[in-house]
């Protein structure tokens, strides 16, 4: 697999010229670097599961304002990622919803990092977990390896995760996060405590 996934990436930077002026393509087809980004996304879900696992009690006391140290790792790593990415969409031209979805993730998990919500960001990195699927069906693709059983496999594993993760639970648990703050302001007339 290492070696299949070296000579993609060889591939594909042999193509980079070709990235720039193929804007129909998805992102996984158009980006040279990114497109076999299985380490980043496969760290970051793993040490947010194992994270949240482990959370420690000051931060289920108080999921707002609670510091955890494996929280701001996996957060800072984050938003080191989400920053490259943006450097990354505007190199390349992407068109400004890339852009625009790396400077706010960024932006967001910067804002995590001070610590506010450490909780709820090292959750939200779940979402990541569908990622890795998608890396997976690009890079069957660039091999040509559609017939083969694992592809289907691949893509309704993908669907699956990316449905459960979220929209079932991420969906709900996104509501939650924004309504809950505004809900015990407007209740009791002062700020979550801190």
């Amino acid at each position: 697999l290492f070696a299949a996934a070296g000579a993609h990436v060889a591939r594909r930077k042999k193509k980079e010229s070709d990235c720039e002026k193929d804007k129909g393509r998805d992102n996984a087809e158009r980006c040279p670097i990114s497109d076999f980004l299985f380490d980043e996304t496969m760290f970051v879900a793993d040490g947010a599961i194992r994270t949240a696992l482990t959370f420690s009690d000051d931060i289920l006391a108080n999921p707002y304002y609670g510091y955890c140290d494996g929280c701001q790792f996996y957060n800072s790593v984050a938003a080191g990622y989400f920053l490259w990415d943006t450097f990354i969409c505007i190199k390349h031209g992407w068109g400004w919803g890339y852009i625009m979805h790396g400077v706010l993730c960024a932006g967001c998990y910067v804002i995590v990092m001070h610590p506010y919500v450490h909780y709820h960001g090292t959750l939200f990195l779940l979402f990541e977990l569908s990622t890795p699927f998608l890396h997976a069906r690009g890079l069957l693709i660039d091999l040509k390896h559609t017939k083969t059983a694992l592809f289907p496999a691949i893509n309704y594993i993908f669907a699956f995760v990316f449905f459960a993760v979220r929209i079932c639970w991420g969906l709900p648990f996104s509501w939650r996060t924004i309504t809950k703050p505004l809900i015990a302001d407007i209740m009791s007339g002062a700020p979550l405590e801190q």
